[in-house]
């Protein structure tokens, strides 16, 4: 599923309404619509600068969806990461796993499902200072 169509399922049959005034994460600005004509069952997000010309509301489940949540999906070997580390990927199947990324062959290394769709650094905590 692409990044519009999430968006237009997260609007559900309000999408009609409101499809020329949606910016590209999702976000309309609260002077746009009238809530109470899109209440249906959506869970808002908003922004809060007492400013309706400011304010901007979204539904709740596309939060995080401007970087996907920190995943970056695979279309093509451009996508692939530059350097060879430790990475979480997503397999085809589904599932969430660490795999090492081999920068010279441009290939995860994980065990037993190996299509990998989706992948994020793997960033261990720090040690603590004090």
């Amino acid at each position: 599923m692409t990044k519009q169509e999430k968006i237009q399922e997260a609007y559900g049959e309000n999408w009609e309404l409101v499809k020329y005034k949606v910016n590209k994460d999702g976000w309309i600005k609260d002077r746009e619509f009238i809530f109470s004509d899109f209440i249906n069952g959506i869970d808002w997000q908003t922004t809060d600068h007492d400013d309706e010309y400011y304010d901007t509301s979204r539904p709740k489940s596309l939060k995080g969806i401007e970087d996907n949540n920190g995943w970056i999906k695979i279309n093509n070997e451009t996508d692939l990461p530059k350097e060879g580390a430790e990475y979480w990927v997503v397999t085809k199947r589904g599932t969430i796993t660490k795999a090492s990324y081999l920068s010279d062959r441009k290939v995860f290394f994980v065990f037993g499902d190996i299509q990998v769709t989706h992948y994020q650094k793997l960033i261990y905590p720090q040690k603590p200072i004090y």
